[in-house]
């Protein structure tokens, strides 16, 4: 099974913890649509149990250096970032299936490649000219990366470098500013980062040409191009400020191998609108789970709310869900490997989110589709592809609710 982590964590500047794609090549596909919303077609991999068989057995002997080495608490240190010198209505963008991730074409400066747009992250990056590595030229062999020496004259680079450190792997970067188009909206001199370089990790080999991060900022902006303008470095932040009549983006997946990412367009009518308790990721307050009508929350012994303090993430760059540890290893004792009865998120509220398929059919046996993940004091839980799978969400900006 392959597991991608997307989910950027709170720890020097900016920690990103993420999931990448594999290896699959579709063309993208584009539609206007009559009352001027924009599609993006996503594409699905044929290889799915293979790819996500060896993501998820990378991934956790990652997890497990990342425990070993990792803070001084004892928690893993998922990745730091530091700095360094040197009108329409809405749109629609189709999502291609990739089978461990969905992938969207952007427009930068002209140049289209396609990134996954991840809910656990705060800016662009993508592959580009500056880096020479073997990794990279498999980018350049596919045509997938951004070519400084296409650029247009929108186009203005910096001195500003971005190290960062996933848990499946790091990149270094230089920042630039471009005009970047979702289909026809434009958000102009928006800032990117240009991956420079990238350890060796064999996530950096599957077929995406980006990562998109539309959470919202985890750092102040501090670099400015060569025209002297603030990089503004949060796609979110970019989309605020455009003309849009509705600051929202809406994740919907089909059973055909393919979704929609909706940007501009309203709630659904029949949606109930979760408040983000804070703006770092989109999360909400967790007041419990169950597997089978049990409390796994009561199973290791968390009776009082505001004590362990429990929050969930929405994450569209995982693409399965997250616990701590302990509910980690209690969960699998609570439930047969059948997944009868599916598991439910209790929110804050008391509104529960239920999702039926959580577990990955491997030949004659199978596995849940959750992997431990503790960070640093938070007790932290992410719902990430599975939960998308069942569920037409809205990320609403303007209002900073999760319908």
């Amino acid at each position: 099974m392959t597991v991608l982590l997307l989910l950027a964590l709170p720890l020097l500047v900016e920690a990103s913890w993420k999931k990448l794609s594999v290896n699959s090549s579709s063309a993208l596909e584009v539609q206007s649509l009559d009352y001027g919303s924009y599609h993006v077609k996503l594409q699905q991999r044929t290889n799915i149990k293979q790819l996500r068989k060896h993501r998820f057995n990378s991934l956790s002997v990652r997890h497990r250096q990342l425990m070993v080495h990792g803070g001084s608490n004892g928690t893993a240190l998922i990745g730091g970032l530091r700095n360094e010198p040197v009108e329409k209505e809405h749109y629609k963008l189709h999502l291609t299936d990739k089978q461990s991730e969905y992938t969207a074409p952007i427009d930068i400066g002209g140049q289209k490649l396609n990134c996954i747009y991840d809910t656990g992250s705060a800016m662009v990056w993508v592959y580009s000219s500056l880096c020479n590595s073997d990794i990279c030229r498999r980018h350049l062999n596919r045509g997938s990366r951004f070519d400084l020496e296409q650029a247009d004259e929108a186009f203005s680079s910096s001195d500003c470098y971005k190290f960062v450190q996933f848990g499946t792997g790091s990149l270094r970067g230089q920042l630039g500013t471009d005009d970047i188009h979702l289909d026809s909206l434009q958000l102009p001199s928006a800032g990117f980062g240009m991956i420079k370089h990238t350890d060796d990790n064999p996530v950096f080999t599957l077929d995406f040409d980006g990562i998109c991060g539309v959470s919202y900022k985890m750092e102040e902006d501090s670099c400015y191009n060569e025209e002297g303008k603030l990089v503004r470095t949060s796609l979110l932040q970019n989309l605020q400020a455009s003309n849009l009549a509705h600051k929202t983006m809406t994740f919907s997946f089909d059973d055909s191998g393919g979704g929609d990412l909706s940007i501009g367009s309203p709630p659904l009518k029949q949606a109930v609108a979760v408040p983000v308790t804070t703006k770092f990721y989109w999360e909400t307050t967790l007041k419990d789970i169950k597997v089978g009508g049990r409390s796994l929350f009561a199973e290791i012994g968390w009776h009082d709310p505001n004590v362990h303090k429990a929050k969930v993430v929405f994450d569209t760059g995982t693409s399965v869900f997250t616990m701590p540890f302990d509910a980690y290893s209690t969960v699998h004792k609570m439930a047969g490997c059948d997944g009868k009865g599916g598991i439910t998120y209790v929110l804050g509220d008391g509104r529960e989110v239920h999702i039926n398929n959580w577990y990955q059919q491997m030949g004659e046996s199978c596995t849940p589709l959750v992997m431990d993940l503790d960070i640093r004091d938070q007790n932290l839980f992410i719902l990430g592809q599975p939960f998308f799978d069942e569920h037409i969400t809205t990320f609403d900006a303007e209002n900073n609710l999760v319908w």
